[in-house]
């Protein structure tokens, strides 16, 4: 009977958690139509304001279906809804409805299964057990009939948003499936609330009738206004009480503040707990586009270092939580009974290990596009279960090898009973001597509890290490050479496709476990508070220096002198020996890696579609590239495409947009877990003065060496003054890698041309590299990281240089102006009376913008943060309106000054719409790829496609290509 309660209740526990998931994510559904002065839906279709799936699933026709989703009239011209986010959040909604199906289904079951009458000897019999198995088999009944009746809603979903998407009107909507559905859900829940109405306790009484009042109202809501809110919403209030109500657990009212305590000790753990197994899996849904990069397990092996690093996880919080509460008498006297559930030892390690379970299904959904066979995805998991195991065994044997006889009586309570239980040592371990004699000098005799025990050798009383902590400190070592080899074998310089992000999330909140549990076990015994403790600690090793993060400088192969704009135009003119010819300057916008494939996507398409005659139109033409943030990295690769004679080669443009979509955030995950946790130890700060060429390695440079492993045929990437030689010689585009300077707030430039013509005070507030670092070079890639230093992914850093030009810390070039445009335009305008020969096409390459939002109510918390959300919205609209208004006055300054052409500017915009989850990492999905493509194939024939065909003499795009 208690199993059949605790099984109730977890069940309970998921529906309502899962349900609450659900209506989380449908929080981003743009308002139905009939709102705030909007056009109200045709009468026929217009409900008494449902949820917004409860609306789609009863609408009537295709008709009031679709204009539930992306109404039309003026209310589309106000807010410009969009329709794809309301179609993904129905798709992600309807997905997760599936789970929802067999968790409900399951809770009705085991209600009905809870009032089944028993037959066991002795045990209180029901006055009509007919009736209940009656009534508990028509539950059951009913329930299946109507979870069945669910899943053919949710297919008829599926194939409906398709259609939607692409405006059609034909298909079938879940009206007379889901009227069904509904009134079958409101009979099951009527009958389920006949089951508990004559029992003796009141609550469940009061459930029983609120269950009856729902399910006459689902009935009669769904039969009568097509609207069974109402219900639900008493459905929703009875489970919550039914949690309270049916709790399987005693809880003795003096074991109260010992769990309290033990919650307090085990605090971290706790933490820890949570991100596991809630935190880090809603993230898939609640913020899909940080997260969706996170869980992406494409390269070799890399699905099952993360189901490993999530099984590691689950084993180090039950090892740090059994060794807390083993010792925690002995350190806190009123905590003595807390420690009989742990006799045990493999049921708690099969129960922690499943706080991993939906770590893994959630990597297995997020990887699932690759066409990997499920049988493979299965095969990883069995061996990451193999290999943590193993990692139990291998900690255990170590164990057992250097355990004394004495020692073992407490380990039982904290780890499997391998041989840990049989020890072979004879004596303590001369290691674990010499660690209680340190311990024993440094510790206080307050802290000794729970640390130390006595033991006889030899007939002589010396203190030792308890069992538990020798376990721990063998069990760490293991855990610390894992770390190292896996360290060195997932190192940017040996894999082009290292593991997932999330592995190294994952192993980073294993050591940090470990770190704080430890940590915790020593200070609460002190009373002292951790968090305080570490941060104060930290501070004062920072101190010490040596953990800041730089960039590394080199030394140029020749004298670098940077061309002006009418130096460049004029090489660019002798080498193409075609002086009159139209130029291309682009500017290409941030956005992280989408923005890189799109400005790939966009360069290389419009050079497949200029070849003429054995030369390309458009890459011949291009002379300038400002580029900011994710747009630098394209152009980094889009500028390496040419060769020293200032050709591209079309085969190679395939694999120039597969450079840019590569991705690059499991190689921030190494920098991350390894450089730069490094630096937060003590000491390090220190080695790092001593040995200065070890600090500029962190996640920023290996990003860079992630982008330099992906490069077509370059054994050693550029740098700066090659390509500025290539722009001498005409054979090159000029690049402008724009940043920001995170102390002035000024613009930071890493050019390969200088940006004015003896304009400097004019120009005051930039800073130019080749300026400021006169002596100096630096690679391509370290300039667009620079622009790229995408917020906590990168870090700002600063020159490995002296301290009067090294405190200049750089951020991204979005900070000060996000579409280039600002460079671009300087250029020009310092180009002059150059470009009266010339008619200058300004590519720009960017998204589209934001829309306007609704307004809303505040609460005190939205208004606290409001000046910084402020702002950071004032920042991106002010660039917007300011790029645009000075194109104008350039396309103005240029008639007024050159008067050879009434069009001597011609701005092309490439946007890309915003259709999918924008994402906030180096990482694109398949489906993110396939979009990049779907819309260049969209664009490439469209009137700002064919103004860039005309003035360069291309042939455009070829049929069927």
């Amino acid at each position: 009977m208690l199993l059949r309660k605790q099984l109730l209740w977890v069940l309970l526990l998921l529906t309502v958690v899962w349900g609450a998931v659900m209506q989380i994510k449908m929080s981003g559904y743009v308002p139905q139509p009939g709102l705030f002065g909007s056009p109200a839906l045709p009468a026929d279709c217009r409900h008494a304001q449902a949820p917004v799936i409860g609306d789609l699933e009863l609408a009537k026709d295709p008709r009031c279906f679709s204009s539930l989703i992306a109404p039309v009239g003026d209310w589309t011209v106000i807010v410009s809804i969009d329709r794809n986010t309301n179609l993904k959040l129905i798709k992600v909604n309807t997905q997760l409805d599936l789970a929802f199906i067999a968790l409900y289904e399951l809770a009705f079951l085991a209600f009905a299964c809870l009032h089944w009458p028993r037959t066991v000897p002795g045990a209180a019999q029901s006055s009509n057990p007919a009736l209940l198995r009656l009534l508990s088999c028509a539950v059951a009944s009913v329930i299946t009939i109507a979870a069945l009746y669910d899943i053919r809603e949710d297919l008829l979903l599926f194939h409906a948003l398709p259609a939607v998407a692409l405006g059609h009107l034909d298909f079938t909507t879940p009206y007379s499936v889901s009227k069904i559905k509904w009134c079958l859900l409101g009979f099951a829940t009527v009958l389920l609330g006949l089951l508990p109405i004559r029992d003796a306790q009141r609550l469940r009484k009061l459930f029983a009738v609120i269950l009856l009042l729902s399910g006459l109202t689902i009935i009669t809501g769904t039969l009568a206004f097509s609207n069974p809110a109402l219900g639900v919403l008493g459905l929703s209030v009875a489970l919550l009480l039914a949690l309270f109500t049916y709790f399987p657990w005693k809880i003795p009212s003096n074991a109260i503040v010992s769990w309290l305590v033990s919650a307090y000790l085990l605090r971290f753990q706790i933490i820890s707990t949570l991100l596991l197994a809630i935190v880090l899996p809603a993230g898939y849904f609640l913020a899909p586009s940080i997260f969706y990069g996170l869980f992406d397990a494409i390269a070799p092996v890399s699905f099952f270092l993360i189901c490993f690093a999530a099984l590691l996880l689950a084993l180090v919080i039950m090892i740090t939580s059994r060794l807390t509460l083993a010792y925690a008498p002995a350190r806190f006297p009123d905590l003595s009974g807390i420690a009989p559930w742990m006799r045990s030892s493999w049921s708690p390690t099969i129960l922690f290990s499943l706080l991993a379970v939906p770590m893994i299904a959630f990597t297995w959904i997020g990887t699932q596009d690759y066409m990997f066979l499920w049988w493979e995805r299965l095969g990883e998991v069995l061996l990451a279960a193999v290999a943590a195991f193993l990692f139990l065994v291998a900690t255990a044997e170590l164990h057992a090898s250097l355990e004394d006889p004495g020692g073992s009586s407490t380990v039982c309570f904290i780890y499997p009973p391998f041989r840990v239980i049989h020890p072979r040592g004879g004596a303590p371990s001369s290691i674990y001597l010499a660690v209680a004699r340190a311990a024993e000098r440094l510790l206080p005799t307050k802290l000794q509890a729970g640390i130390l025990r006595k033991q006889y050798v030899d007939g002589v009383p010396v203190l030792v290490l308890h069992s538990g902590h020798r376990l721990a400190s063998t069990s760490f070592g293991v855990n610390l050479v894992l770390y190292l080899a896996i360290g060195i074998a997932t190192a940017p310089r040996w894999w082009e496709h290292g593991p997932a992000a999330m592995f190294y999330v994952l192993f980073l909140l294993s050591l940090l476990t470990w770190f704080f549990a430890g940590v915790a076990f020593f200070l609460d015994r002190l009373r002292v508070p951790v968090l305080t403790t570490v941060i104060a600690a930290s501070m004062l090793i920072s101190l010490t220096g040596g953990t800041d993060h730089v960039y590394e400088l080199t030394a140029p192969s020749q004298p670098v002198t940077l061309l002006s704009p009418t130096d460049v135009l004029g090489r660019w003119a002798a080498h193409r020996a075609d002086p009159g010819a139209p130029i291309v300057v682009v500017a290409t916008a941030g956005g992280g890696i989408r923005a890189s494939a799109w400005t790939t996507q966009v360069l290389t398409g419009l050079a497949e579609n200029c070849q003429v005659a054995g030369r390309n139109n458009f890459t011949s033409s291009v002379v300038l590239i400002s580029s900011v943030s994710g747009g630098s990295e394209g152009a980094m690769y889009f500028a390496g495409w040419y060769d020293k004679n200032g050709n591209t080669d079309l085969a190679q443009s395939k694999s120039i947009r597969d450079e840019s979509a590569e991705s690059d955030l499991g190689a921030v995950g190494w920098g991350l877990l390894y450089p730069d946790l490094l630096r937060t130890i003590p000491g390090s700060g220190v080695l790092n003065l001593l040995w200065p060429p070890r600090q500029h390695i962190d996640r920023g440079w290996a990003l860079e060496k992630q982008w330099d492993m992906h490069w077509v045929d370059h054994k050693t990437p550029p740098t700066l003054s090659q390509w500025n030689a290539d722009v001498a010689n005409g054979t090159r585009p000029a690049v402008i890698f724009n940043a920001t300077v995170a102390e002035s707030g000024e613009r930071f430039i890493a050019a390969t041309t200088d940006l004015y013509e003896q304009k400097l005070d004019q120009y005051r507030g930039t800073v130019q590299f080749f300026h400021r670092f006169k002596g100096a070079d630096l690679p391509v890639s370290t300039a667009a990281r620079l622009s790229a230093t995408f917020p906590f992914v990168s870090p700002m850093a600063r020159a490995d240089t002296d301290r009067m030009h090294g405190d200049m810390h750089v951020g991204d070039g979005g900070y000060y102006d996000n579409s280039g445009l600002l460079s671009a335009t300087q250029w020009l305008r310092g180009a002059n009376q150059t470009l009266q020969d010339h008619q200058v096409i300004l590519l720009i390459i960017d998204s589209t913008p934001s829309s306007a939002q609704l307004g809303e109510d505040w609460t005190w918390q939205r208004q606290s943060v409001a000046p910084i959300n402020t702002l950071l919205g004032v920042r991106t609209s002010s660039q917007q309106l300011r790029a645009r208004y000075e194109q104008d006055i350039l396309h103005d300054l240029l008639v007024q000054e050159l008067g050879n052409s009434p069009e001597p500017l011609v701005p092309v915009y490439f946007r890309f719409q915003e259709n999918s989850t924008t994402p906030l990492s180096w990482h694109l999905r398949p489906e993110q790829l396939h979009e990049i493509g779907d819309q260049w194939r969209t664009i490439r024939d469209s009137t700002d496609a064919k103004k860039v065909y005309d003035a360069l003499h291309c042939p455009g795009p070829r049929q069927g290509q």
